[in-house]
């Protein structure tokens, strides 16, 4: 069985499922008056990046509500978590970008193997 990328909603309902609570907080509600602690939300976002979701402590702690973090886990989940991107054209951007990166690169240490070369 194959395990997909979490989802923006899967890793926030696996915050509030640490509320206790039977309604869980709305969108805008500040997440520390539901009881959120500097170190659950260090724990959060280790447990975010382990996952490979580059989010700090710091852009947590900004704005502790689930929209601002919706909105953030929307911008850093892998492509492979959000179906709406899995277009060809979405792909083929991603693959130019790539090669755009290696050429870079390449371009980059043919630079530097040049300038060695003229000392």
């Amino acid at each position: 069985m194959t395990q997909h990328p979490p989802t923006a909603d899967e890793l926030l309902r696996s915050v509030t499922d640490t509320f206790g609570s039977e309604e869980p907080p709305s969108d805008d509600d500040s997440l520390i008056t539901w009881g959120l602690d500097s170190i659950t939300l260090m724990k959060i976002a280790g447990g975010w990046r382990r996952r490979g979701i580059p989010i700090s402590f710091a852009e947590l702690a900004k704005e502790p509500t689930l929209r601002a973090w919706r909105e953030l886990l929307q911008a850093h989940v892998p492509a492979t978590a959000r179906p709406a991107e899995r277009t060809p054209a979405a792909m083929s951007r991603r693959a130019c970008e790539e090669e755009c990166r290696r050429s870079s690169s390449r371009a980059a240490a043919v630079r530097a193997s040049s300038v060695r070369r003229s000392w």
